[in-house]
């Protein structure tokens, strides 16, 4: 059976949507702190795994196409800031994924579920991710600041 050929956007819809009410049941019968709790704990090993699964050069090159990726179906409007040796900057303005969470009234875990896995993808590619605000957090854009991971 072949997949539909959806975008990265309406998979991340698709995954949420069944998603948040799931996590949000599970906040009534254990509590929102102890669910926040496994959820940021997720997180942070995913980071560690890609970070202990590190191999080979970073490739910014690639960074940039899945950047393009992500952004398809007009799902993230972003200016590249800066793309020079070693570094990508990218500011996006208007992101689907945040008004997505909006929408499900759960932008307090769009930040974990989608902004904070950036970080492992960014260095299962050999980039480093440098990112002080999201739209999903209430800034007005999202600062991506990629560069390549030293030796």
């Amino acid at each position: 059976m072949q997949e539909p050929d959806l975008t990265p956007f309406e998979r991340v819809a698709v995954q949420m949507q069944a998603l948040v009410p799931v996590i949000r049941a599970f906040e009534d019968a254990f509590g929102k702190d102890a669910v926040r709790e496994v959820l940021e704990q997720r997180v942070r090993d995913d980071i560690a795994d890609a970070r202990s699964a590190l191999g080979g050069e970073g490739n910014l090159a690639k960074t940039a196409a899945a950047f393009n990726a992500f952004a398809k179906g007009n799902a993230l409007q972003f200016e590249v800031i800066a793309s020079e040796q070693g570094t990508l900057n990218v500011d996006v303005t208007h992101c689907r994924y945040a008004q997505l969470m909006e929408e499900l009234d759960a932008t307090d875990l769009g930040q974990l579920l989608i902004c904070d896995t950036d970080y492992a993808f960014s260095l299962r590619a050999g980039v480093e991710l440098d990112r002080s605000q999201t739209r999903m957090g209430g800034a007005g854009h999202c600062d991506f600041r990629f560069r390549l991971r030293d030796a």
